[in-house]
C-alpha cells in the first residue's frame, strides 16, 4: 500500500476517532482512545495490508472502474477536470522533491531537539547520590523494575520519563521530597507510561508526522494522541483509588503543572505536561467502565483493524491513478487520433505503473492516456475470439495476466515521442496503431 493510500485510509480512521471522541469520550475507557490512535499510527507507518476477496466492491464497480483516461500536457483540454489533471501532471515532476524536502526538514528539526534534550539530561544525577532524597524515594518507588533508573535534575520543574530501552524517571530537584503521596503518585503514573511504552509511541507519532506532513488529520492525531495517553495513564492509576485519593492525585497534578518545565521534549512522558484542565476534569468525573462499555470498546478496536484490509481482485489493479483523482469517465476526446499501446515489464508494481503514467502524461506530444487492466484485456479478447466452452476450459485463469497497458494518444509528434516512451524504465513493449 502506497504512502498516499495509507494517508487517506488512516485519515478516514482519524476522522472517525475524532467523531467518536466528541460524542463518547466520557462513556468509554480512555485507554480505548489511546489504542485507536495507535492503530491509526500503525496504518500510517506500515506499508502492508491484508488482501481479502470483496465481492461487494466487485459487484458495485465491476470491470468499468479500470477505464481511465487522463489528459496530457499536449492535449486539447476541454473540461475543468482536464485542466486540473494537466496542472497535476506538470507538478508531478517536482512534487517528489518538495515532499522529500519538507519531510527531511521536519525529521532534522525533531532529531536536533531530541539530541539537545539527550545532552542536557546527561547532567542529571542518580537519586542515590542524595542521602535524604534517596531514602524518601526508596520508600515510595514500589513497582519499579531494575531497568528503570531514577535521576534528579535542577533544569526541570515537573517529573518526566525519558528513554526507550533503559527508561529513566527524571525528578525535579525542587520537588517536596517529604510529600510521600506526591512521590507515590508520580512513580505510579510514570510506571504506567513505561509499561505502555508511550515514549516509543511518541517517537512513532513524530515519524508519522514527518512522513504525512501534507495531511492535516495527522497533525490532529499527533496533538490529541499526546493528550489522550496522559489521560489514559491517569485512568490506569486512579482506577484502584477511592474518591479522596483521586482528589489528592488531582491536587498533585495541579501543583506540578503550575511549575511546568521549559524543557519539555516531545518524546518524553511527563506527570504534569499535557492538558491539565481536561485531565483534572476526567479524574474528578471518573467512573468505572461498565461491562457494556468494555464490550463496545472491544468492538470498536476490532473494527478499527479494518484499515489493514484491502480488497483483492479487479479493484486493486484497476486504479493505479487514484492519486490523480480522475476515475471512471473520459476527459476530452481522442477519437481519430494516432495512438500507441504501452505494455509493462512482467512483475512490475502498481506504484511503478502509476509513476509511468505520470511520466507519459508529462511528455510533450502526449494528448492523453487510457489505462486498461489485464482482466479487462482478457474479457475483451474472450468475448471476441472464444466460444463459451473454450472460455470455460481456462477455469477462471487469465492467460493475459501481464497484458495491462496504457493506450497513449498523440498530438502529432508521434515519431519523436515513441522513442522517449521506449526509454522509460518499466516499459516492455510499445505497439503503434
Amino acid at each position: 500500500m502506497g504512502l498516499l493510500q495509507r494517508s487517506i485510509t488512516a485519515g478516514i480512521l482519524i476522522a472517525s476517532i475524532l467523531v467518536l471522541r466528541r460524542f463518547a469520550f466520557r462513556k468509554l475507557s480512555k485507554r480505548v482512545f489511546a489504542s485507536l490512535w495507535k492503530v491509526a499510527l500503525l496504518r500510517l507507518l506500515l506499508p502492508f495490508s491484508f488482501r481479502v476477496e470483496n465481492a461487494l466492491l466487485g459487484a458495485l464497480f465491476g470491470k468499468n472502474i479500470s477505464r481511465i483516461v487522463l489528459e496530457g500536457q499536449g492535449g486539447n483540454l476541454k473540461t475543468e477536470a482536464a485542466a486540473e489533471v494537466s496542472i497535476g501532471s506538470f507538478l508531478f515532476r517536482n512534487i517528489g522533491f518538495i515532499y522529500l524536502l519538507v519531510a527531511l526538514s521536519l525529521a532534522l528539526f525533531f532529531a536536533l531537539g531530541y539530541i539537545r534534550v539527550s545532552v542536557l539530561l546527561k547532567e542529571a544525577i542518580p537519586v542515590s547520590a542524595f542521602g535524604d532524597i534517596g531514602m524518601s524515594v526508596g520508600k515510595n518507588c514500589g513497582g519499579l523494575t531494575g531497568r528503570v533508573g531514577i535521576v534528579v535534575m535542577d533544569r526541570i520543574k515537573t517529573p518526566m520519563t525519558y528513554g526507550l530501552l533503559h527508561p529513566r524517571i527524571v525528578l525535579p530537584k525542587s520537588m517536596d521530597w517529604k510529600d510521600e503521596n506526591m512521590l507515590s503518585f508520580v512513580f505510579r503514573h510514570e510506571m504506567a507510561h513505561i509499561k505502555s511504552m508511550d515514549n516509543l509511541w511518541k517517537l512513532l507519532a513524530l515519524g508519522a508526522l514527518c512522513l504525512h506532513w501534507f495531511n492535516p488529520l495527522v497533525l490532529a492525531l499527533y496533538f490529541l494522541f499526546n493528550k489522550d495517553i496522559e489521560i489514559a495513564c491517569d485512568e490506569s492509576v486512579i482506577s484502584a483509588m477511592n474518591e479522596k485519593e483521586r482528589q489528592r492525585y488531582a491536587l498533585t497534578l495541579v501543583v506540578l503543572a503550575e511549575n511546568c518545565a521549559s524543557l519539555a521534549p516531545m518524546t518524553c512522558s511527563g506527570f504534569g505536561k499535557s492538558a491539565v484542565s481536561e485531565r483534572i476534569r476526567e479524574i474528578m468525573n471518573y467512573k468505572k467502565v461498565t461491562k457494556i462499555g468494555s464490550i463496545c470498546g472491544a468492538f470498536i478496536l476490532l473494527g478499527s483493524m479494518a484499515v489493514f484490509v484491502s480488497a483483492k481482485g479487479n479493484t486493486t489493479e484497476s486504479a493505479p491513478f487514484a492519486s490523480a483523482e480522475v476515475m471512471g469517465e473520459s476527459v476530452g476526446s481522442h477519437e481519430g487520433g494516432e495512438c500507441a499501446v504501452v505494455y509493462f515489464d512482467v512483475g512490475i508494481t502498481e506504484e511503478r505503473k502509476e509513476e509511468i503514467g505520470g511520466e507519459l502524461l508529462a511528455l510533450d506530444g502526449v494528448a492523453g492516456i487510457e489505462y486498461t487492466s489485464a482482466d479487462e484485456a482478457w474479457a475483451v479478447f474472450a468475448k471476441e475470439y472464444l466460444s463459451e466452452d473454450e472460455l470455460l476450459s481456462f477455469q477462471g485463469e487469465n492467460p493475459l495476466k501481464d497484458s495491462a497497458n496504457f493506450t497513449v494518444y498523440f498530438t502529432g509528434k508521434k515519431d519523436e515521442t515513441i522513442p522517449m516512451i521506449r526509454g522509460i524504465e518499466g516499459v516492455r513493449r510499445v505497439t503503434c496503431n
